[in-house]
């Protein structure tokens, strides 16, 4: 039965063998800015097929199928909306795609955007960062992996 006072869920650790590119520009979108942009009421369809997408996204980790992520980064309800406010971010996505990423998303409001590898972050690296520094030098990259242990209480509580 849920609760105000009780969090429900279910940890399950993401695999090893994913990374995480993160393309971080040098410029700053405040959030308030990029919720404007988004639609006050969504079609049912376009909030099914998100849901749809993210259910399998989540199935795809889990089982480590990753072969349904690039299908699960569909969106219908906020990046299109968004990109008129982050300069690069197809030329991001089509870099990712094009080494290999196995999805691609805007992370929450903007302006990060997320590539998801598999075991193949150095490989990775090694192609985006000379086309990030010839065509794209206001975005940073960052391989990072999940975090799999979360948020912690370190004492005094």
């Amino acid at each position: 039965v849920p609760s105000k006072h009780k969090i429900n869920f279910i940890s399950t650790p993401v695999k090893d063998d994913l990374s995480f590119a993160t393309f971080v520009p040098d410029f700053f979108l405040q959030t308030k800015k990029s919720r404007a942009a988004l639609p006050e009421k969504v079609l049912h369809k376009d909030a099914v097929f998100n849901l749809g997408r993210s259910a399998l996204l989540t199935a795809s980790i889990i089982s480590g199928n990753y072969e349904n992520i690039r299908t699960s980064m569909g969106d219908r309800l906020h990046q299109d909306y968004r990109k008129k406010f982050i300069p690069g971010m197809g030329d991001i996505f089509d870099l990712c795609y094009n080494n290999k990423a196995l999805g691609v998303y805007l992370s929450g409001a903007g302006p990060t955007i997320i590539g998801i590898l598999n075991g193949r972050a150095s490989a990775f690296a090694e192609k985006a960062t000379p086309v990030l520094n010839k065509k794209m030098k206001n975005w940073h990259l960052s391989i990072l992996k999940a975090d799999n242990e979360g948020a912690v209480i370190l004492g005094g509580f």
